[in-house]
């Protein structure tokens, strides 16, 4: 463990090795299709990637299912075709994985599931059994609200923590990154604003919390950047959860002019995903999944803009 956090805050005091070039490689038709895929989430050992695919006829739903969560696994340094991982996780609505934990054995899921098939605004516990995802169960956030279209999790690697970008009236400005705090295995304490160090008038949201749970990493349309919507950085300075370093731009190596979000490392710091926005039409924007490596670092193109 001592080791990995070694290897992690490494690559983080050497702003993540940003200076090498590297040549993204794209990581084939075993994942990429000629349809949409979106928000990656890599397993702590590398291994397991979750991603969603949007209005695929293989969806729970056919092409009209707008968003359902695949899998892929990497096995002797290639992907496995991707496959729908099926119920009870994916539904007629849209699924979407949030965050693993480093067993791998518990899901942090988009959407409040109920036993009656329906779904409300929040998120929702889904654990490993036998080999098979069990039917997800709803977490319960105190005064729980969101004004905004978009939401983001990320559950921090010892459960007790939980992020969110959410619009509330005591936002700054649009999507805001919050902190809420486990209290019990389903309930979890009031979101509460990481303060105008981190949130800017401008959304900030893809929030990640490194294994060393101070180094977080969000974009922002808000912070200075190259264009559209960045990858940054913070060091958590006290436990108070207000009190964070002046965020830090990732570079032209890792952010453009364009769309970029949803970084993530796997528990080694050898993977390393983000998002990517190529756009081919002022309507429509595309994207696919590519691979580059400082040890192996990988970037996500993804499907939409914003993670629904």
């Amino acid at each position: 463990m001592h080791k990995v956090l070694s290897v992690l805050l490494a690559i983080i005091t050497s702003n993540l090795c940003w200076a090498q070039q590297e040549i993204p490689k794209s990581l084939g038709s075993n994942v990429n299709s000629s349809y949409q895929e979106t928000k990656p989430v890599i397993s702590p050992d590398g291994n397991t990637l979750f991603f969603a695919r949007q209005n695929y006829p293989e969806n729970y739903s056919g092409s009209n299912d707008p968003q359902d969560i695949y899998i892929a696994q990497r096995q002797n340094g290639s992907w496995s075709e991707a496959r729908n991982i099926g119920e009870p996780l994916n539904d007629k609505y849209p699924n979407g994985v949030s965050s693993v934990t480093p067993d791998g054995n518990t899901l942090l899921v988009i959407n409040g599931y109920n036993e009656y098939g329906d779904v409300l605004d929040g998120a929702s516990i889904s654990y490993r059994k036998g080999g098979r995802w069990q039917y997800p169960q709803m977490i319960y956030i105190q005064e729980f609200y969101n004004l905004n279209e978009y939401i983001d999790y990320y559950l921090s690697n010892n459960e007790r923590t939980l992020l969110l970008a959410i619009e509330t009236e005591e936002s700054f400005g649009d999507q805001d990154l919050f902190v809420s705090f486990r209290i019990d295995e389903r309930n979890w304490s009031k979101p509460v604003n990481l303060g105008g160090q981190i949130n800017t008038t401008s959304p900030e949201f893809s929030p990640f919390l490194a294994a060393d749970n101070k180094t977080l990493f969000f974009s922002s349309y808000g912070h200075n950047g190259y264009g559209d919507a960045d990858i940054f950085y913070s060091k958590r300075l006290d436990d108070s959860w207000q009190n964070w370093s002046k965020p830090e731009n990732l570079g032209a190596d890792v952010n453009s002019k364009e769309f970029e979000a949803y970084y993530t490392i796997d528990a080694a710091g050898e993977c390393h995903f983000r998002c990517r926005n190529w756009v081919f039409s002022h309507f429509r924007k595309w994207y696919s999944l590519s691979v580059c490596s400082c040890k192996k670092r990988i970037y996500w193109n993804p499907a939409i803009s914003r993670f629904n």
